[in-house]
């Protein structure tokens, strides 16, 4: 049985992630939030949201925009299908290694203009998925 969810698992209290979820919903209904902590902003959102205790049970894609949220996501022994939205982290700089090291366990999502960037950082053999506008990608992988 195909699973079509398509999770976040990202810090909401930034901007641009609560942009980004609320791009996916609009094009997308079956999507939702992990969270860690409930912040004033989630009551902008029109999504179900779960804590991100149950994470453990999930099976599907899971969009993560931080390295330390994806190095904790990497830990679970789930059917998980990871996505690290590189382009939402701004502190990624610091845990090249770290990422690097862990590449074959997820996908690197980032916009197209900044392709040629991560593959200068993470070298040719990582696959990098890339998009123009956000929503685009979201349709793209609800449709696998």
């Amino acid at each position: 049985m195909k699973n079509n969810s398509i999770a976040f698992y990202t810090d909401i209290s930034k901007k641009e992630n609560l942009k980004i979820l609320q791009e996916a919903s609009s094009v997308y209904q079956n999507t939702f939030l992990f969270f860690d902590t409930a912040v004033e902003k989630s009551s902008d959102l029109r999504i179900p949201m779960i804590n991100s205790s149950c994470m453990w049970g999930y099976k599907g894609t899971l969009i993560v925009t931080d390295h330390i949220d994806l190095f904790e996501v990497l830990n679970i022994a789930s059917d998980i299908k990871v996505f690290y939205a590189i382009d939402n982290d701004k502190n990624y700089k610091g845990n090249l290694l770290h990422i690097l090291s862990n590449c074959e366990k997820f996908n690197l999502v980032a916009k197209e203009e900044n392709k040629n960037q991560y593959q200068r950082l993470f070298g040719k053999n990582i696959v990098i998925n890339t998009y123009e506008l956000f929503n685009q990608f979201i349709q793209e992988l609800s449709n696998e």
